[in-house]
């Protein structure tokens, strides 16, 4: 990298770039949570398809789907649930059950695909189904 001066420079960009991410996160984030718990099982999944939808797609677009995106995306996705009140133990399961060998590196998942896993993924994690299923 060269002198330790550009090397800080160089980390210190990055470190300020992450926290951009993570704070463009957080936004997003609270623009579905809490999510509707609706008694109408269409209107609980609809609110988790349209937050897991939204969070891929941007995922994908800031990691422009290069290498090793898909593991960001599960990653966004664990925080996500844990904001959601899922507990822990269930997320790996959850992530698994709506991703599971359909993303890859170097490969945008076409929005039919983007709207297939987040169906899966709200199937799984709706709050009637998320401690049980």
């Amino acid at each position: 990298m060269g002198s330790p001066e550009q090397t800080l420079a160089v980390v210190t960009e990055a470190l300020v770039e992450w926290r951009g991410w993570l704070e463009e996160l957080v936004e997003r984030f609270d623009r579905f949570l809490p999510l509707v718990t609706d008694d109408r099982a269409d209107v609980a999944l609809d609110a988790w398809e349209r937050a897991v939808a939204h969070l891929v797609t941007v995922v994908v677009d800031r990691t422009c789907a290069d290498g090793g995106w898909e593991h960001h995306c599960r990653q966004v996705l664990g925080w996500f649930l844990t904001l959601a009140g899922v507990p822990a133990e269930r997320h790996a399961p959850l992530v698994e059950h709506a991703i599971g060998g359909r993303f890859h590196s170097f490969v945008p998942p076409p929005d039919r695909l983007i709207r297939e896993v987040a169906e899966r993924f709200a199937v799984g994690g709706r709050p009637s189904c998320a401690m049980t299923c």
